[in-house]
């Protein structure tokens, strides 16, 4: 038994592939999405950031220190992911059996309280100083 050649249908390969165009062409609209969906992407492009900027500024210490504090938790945020990673590699190389499987989430949750104690506020720790102009 031998498969249908596709010549059966088309007189070349050039046909062939004008076909296939053609019929990707015409069904396209299906793929591409609503313009509805598009708009609603596209609001939320603009309103995330504009948002993510109204609660920054209304913060005590101004935009300025807020955008500080978020780059300092976004390196933070990095230096813990780089550690999980790290650390997941470590415990599948060295450790064997369930202690490995469930080692990752441990170490997971360990990082993630870490992450959330150090990432506090440095004005809200006990002790500290408050930046000028805030009361």
């Amino acid at each position: 038994m031998q498969a249908p050649s596709l010549y059966e249908y088309f007189d070349s390969k050039e046909a062939l592939c004008d076909a296939m165009f053609a019929e990707g062409y015409l069904n396209r609209p299906e793929f591409c999405g609503d313009s509805e969906q598009v708009k609603g992407f596209l609001f939320g492009l603009i309103l995330l950031p504009a948002l993510v900027g109204i609660m920054l500024s209304a913060r005590p210490g101004g935009i300025r220190r807020q955008l500080q504090l978020v780059a300092r938790r976004l390196r933070l945020a990095f230096t813990m992911a780089g550690a999980f990673m790290v650390g997941s590699v470590l415990l599948r190389l060295l450790i064997q059996g369930p202690v490995a499987d469930f080692g990752q989430a441990i170490l997971a949750v360990v990082l993630a309280g870490t992450f959330v104690l150090v990432s506090i506020d440095p004005t809200d720790q006990p002790g500290a100083t408050k930046p000028r102009g805030s009361q």
